[in-house]
């Protein structure tokens, strides 16, 4: 598995962690990244999303393909408006 970049727009919080109010693990594992995408998976409380998130030409985007979603990001750190 890669790990993750220091630089990373990916939250700390989401690496493998245990819930203290469920018995659930949690787990972020990131599958691969480049210089413009990051392609993970994140699984807890019996729910698996497989994300690809990225740069393009005109800005950031975040897909979520086994959920069929996909949007346009304004930053990879926003919280508010993403």
């Amino acid at each position: 598995m890669p790990a993750i970049p220091s630089d990373s727009p990916i939250p700390a919080s989401f690496r493998e962690e245990k819930n203290e109010k469920s018995a659930d693990r949690e787990k972020f594992r990131l599958i691969s990244h480049s210089d413009t995408c990051y392609e993970a998976e994140i699984t807890g409380r019996g729910t698996y999303f497989h994300v690809i998130a990225g740069k393009h030409h005109y800005g950031n985007y975040i897909c979520i393909p086994n959920h069929d979603v996909g949007s346009e990001l304004l930053g990879f750190g926003g919280l508010f408006w993403n």
